[in-house]
């Protein structure tokens, strides 16, 4: 029940994410902006402040890292786990 808004309001951040690329690519718009990395920051973030409040909750932590898995990012994996370890 704790976490329903944050699971909303990332799911929603990632719909928004899924819109934007179906209509960039709808209007045949090629190159790439700030904006395309905007929501997988703002994602990121809102799991960085939730797991600062719910440290010890694992299903939180394996969410934050199959996302970024699923993004690639490689960088903020390499400084997940080990905080996901402590």
């Amino acid at each position: 029940a704790r976490h329903t808004t944050i699971d909303r309001y990332i799911e929603f951040e990632m719909n928004l994410d899924l819109l934007l690329r179906k209509r960039k690519q709808r209007l045949n718009i090629v190159k790439s902006s700030k904006h395309d990395f905007g929501s997988i920051k703002r994602v990121s973030l809102i799991y960085n402040n939730a797991l600062r409040r719910f440290p010890n909750d694992l299903a939180l932590w394996y969410q934050y890292l199959d996302h970024l898995e699923s993004q690639r990012s490689a960088k903020a994996l390499r400084g997940a786990y080990p905080k996901a370890l402590q």
